[in-house]
């Protein structure tokens, strides 16, 4: 059951649950109280009510997503696309963890209207593009990439920075998988016609969903399925100039997912 990000009891009469009859929160599909009902009567004759009859109380806006991101000059509404995404991501064990970790991080992040998704990091800082039209699972990724930027040093990050993302393009294929909408949505069959992402879902013949060996499976196996898609990656002018380490074996290359998913089933 996700949280509703909505006022869950009337803002005028403060009953809790609402009296009043209540509407459709558009974000989450859950009840709530608009706070239009009457006025509540004093209950004595000359007793003021507390607040003046136009006066609503604030509610806090994105409280999941403003403990990791920074972003003084975003609208309402983004912190409430952002919010949504945040709250699916929590509902996943891998997801929850690595919201917890990332919590006060107070990672840049601007979304725009343009179809880039992406993630920059400089110096201390690392920040977020996000598209507005992207999912929670590509946030997600980019999460990801964050996670890895401030848990390595700069050396080590960009040395392996291709690494990396085959380890998040995994990630994201575990998390996508398990979502509802999968089942036979777009995303599905392009995890079994693309040449990349055919690549990245084929893993699953021998990696598990917590970054361990299958049984009947070694390290040599995994270490040819990471070139296979380091190679098809290096073709991909989004990727060319992402430096790769071949000397770390199959294993290594997804400690962090092994990291996140310590708690999970």
């Amino acid at each position: 059951q996700r949280k509703c990000i909505c006022a869950t009891r009337c803002v005028r009469c403060k009953k809790d649950p609402c009296i009043c009859t209540p509407k459709r929160c558009e974000h989450c599909l859950e009840f709530y109280c608009d706070g239009k009902c009457k006025e509540p009567k004093p209950e004595k004759p000359n007793e003021e009510p507390n607040e003046k009859p136009n006066e609503e109380p604030e509610v806090e806006i994105a409280p999941e997503a403003k403990k990791i991101f920074y972003n003084s000059n975003m609208t309402r509404q983004d912190w409430l696309l952002l919010e949504n995404m945040i709250v699916e991501i929590m509902d996943d064990c891998l997801g929850g963890e690595l919201c917890r970790v990332l919590e006060n991080a107070d990672v840049p992040i601007q979304l725009t209207d343009n179809s880039y998704i992406g993630f920059s990091s400089f110096d201390s800082s690392s920040g977020i593009t996000l598209s507005r039209n992207a999912q929670s699972f590509h946030l997600l990724r980019e999460m990801l990439h964050v996670y890895r930027a401030r848990t390595l040093s700069p050396e080590l990050y960009n040395s392996t920075r291709l690494n990396g993302e085959i380890e998040a393009l995994y990630v994201q294929y575990l998390y996508i998988s398990k979502l509802s909408e999968f089942r036979n949505s777009k995303w599905e069959k392009l995890y079994c016609s693309g040449m990349i992402l055919e690549a990245v879902k084929k893993l699953e013949n021998v990696l598990d969903n917590k970054g361990e060996l299958k049984s009947g499976k070694n390290n040599a196996d995994l270490t040819a399925a990471v070139n296979l898609i380091a190679t098809y990656l290096q073709k991909s002018p989004v990727y060319n100039s992402y430096s790769f380490n071949p000397s770390r074996t199959g294993i290594e290359n997804f400690s962090i997912l092994n990291t996140l998913t310590i708690g999970c089933q």
